[in-house]
């Protein structure tokens, strides 16, 4: 048999370098090898090599991202970034928001991005709705690039979603196909109401810390610890809405989204942290927030990713979950600093000048007794 040839391709668009093997699937004997199924084991053995060699870990076969397709790197310089990174945005804040089919199809309805309509489309299959697929209707006559929900994200195709919400009405089967083809306006089940719940939300999250805590350390299944994950990737997703510039809880939501991804074969009945996954929808049903009320729940947030990193050991998760978590935490950790020199400066009853928080003099120490509030363990709302 031909011996396998590697070949040297240099740096990828994303300055990956990378080799390609070439190996001859002919047999001596004229024989073709068997390559069913060869991507998963392909991956198992990839995945070994890295453990014994100590280098960079990948992801096993059936998690990580999809690679990005050469139709979306052509349209990237002049979008300024792929459809797939402002689709999957803008479906994550759907699917946060959303509590149920009807509102995640509506809130899709009335999705945009820039100046661009997010389109969708229901896959259906024996008179049933299995999965859908989105795109941009940029409005300037070029080709529209349809990606599954699940190309997006794993956890953003339909049967990941349905089993985020409570069990649908039996009725929902007669409406399910026609809400999707838009026979039955999904308008109507959407509340365009934004409310200044941000005290509330606050409140919240601080129970939201306990309750998790307490939920995972009685369990040590990785599934739930990653479903932890996922409830904090969604709320991460709801207030880059109101970070600007977003630079910063962009790269959290990365890390999180990254190590939210289930190994194959874990599944998850049971909702984890039920107030977390309340939370993330009363942020999303927030109006826009001060600079200072925005920091003090970016603070809680950081205590919930801490909690994670903390937990993640007990749980068996994989090194590079791990990884992933400790990264988002590391992201967060200037933010939980001045929460807690804050906390020092208000006890001495010396207000500093030497805290980075934009603004006036008085601003700034509205946002040191603001952060303090927000770190409190017990998160009284001031």
């Amino acid at each position: 048999m031909t011996e396998p040839v590697a070949v040297h391709h240099g740096l990828s668009t994303e300055g990956n370098d990378h080799v390609h093997l070439v190996i001859n699937l002919v047999r001596g004997d004229g024989r073709i090898a068997n390559t069913y199924r060869d991507w998963p084991r392909w991956r198992t053995w990839c995945n070994a090599v890295e453990e014994r060699l100590d280098i960079t870990r990948t992801a096993p076969a059936g998690e990580g991202r999809k690679a990005t397709s050469r139709p979306e790197l052509k349209r990237a310089p002049t979008a300024g970034t792929t459809d797939r990174a402002l689709l999957t945005q803008a479906v994550s804040d759907a699917m946060a928001e959303a509590i149920n089919e009807a509102q995640f199809v509506a809130l899709l309805d009335q999705a945009r991005v820039d100046d661009a309509k997010v389109l969708y489309a229901p896959h259906i299959s024996g008179g049933q709705v299995t999965g859908y697929k989105v795109a941009l209707g940029r409005g300037d006559g070029s080709e529209r690039l349809w990606l599954a929900g699940s190309s997006l994200r794993r956890d953003l195709s339909l049967p990941r979603l349905r089993a985020r919400w409570e069990a649908p009405p039996a009725s929902w089967d007669r409406f399910a196909v026609p809400v999707w083809t838009g026979e039955i306006p999904a308008t109507r089940f959407v509340d365009n109401a934004r409310h200044n719940n941000w005290r509330y939300l606050r409140r919240h999250l601080s129970n939201a810390v306990t309750e998790l805590q307490q939920d995972l350390a009685e369990s040590t299944e990785p599934a739930r610890w990653h479903q932890a994950v996922e409830h904090t990737a969604d709320l991460t997703a709801v207030l880059i809405r109101f970070e600007n510039p977003p630079a910063q809880l962009h790269r959290v939501h990365d890390q999180l989204t990254r190590a939210a991804q289930r190994p194959r074969g874990h599944r998850q009945s049971s909702v984890v942290a039920p107030l977390l996954l309340d939370a993330v929808r009363v942020a999303a049903k927030c109006n826009t927030p001060t600079p200072l009320m925005l920091a003090a729940v970016v603070l809680l947030l950081y205590a919930i990713i801490k909690a994670l990193d903390h937990l993640a050991e007990q749980h068996h998760v994989r090194t590079v979950a791990r990884r992933q978590i400790a990264d988002a935490r590391n992201e967060l950790q200037v933010q939980a600093d001045i929460g807690r020199t804050a906390r020092s400066t208000i006890s001495n009853a010396r207000p500093s000048a030497s805290l980075a928080v934009s603004g006036s003099a008085p601003l700034r120490r509205e946002a040191i007794r603001n952060s303090a509030s927000a770190a409190a363990p017990q998160g009284r709302s001031r």
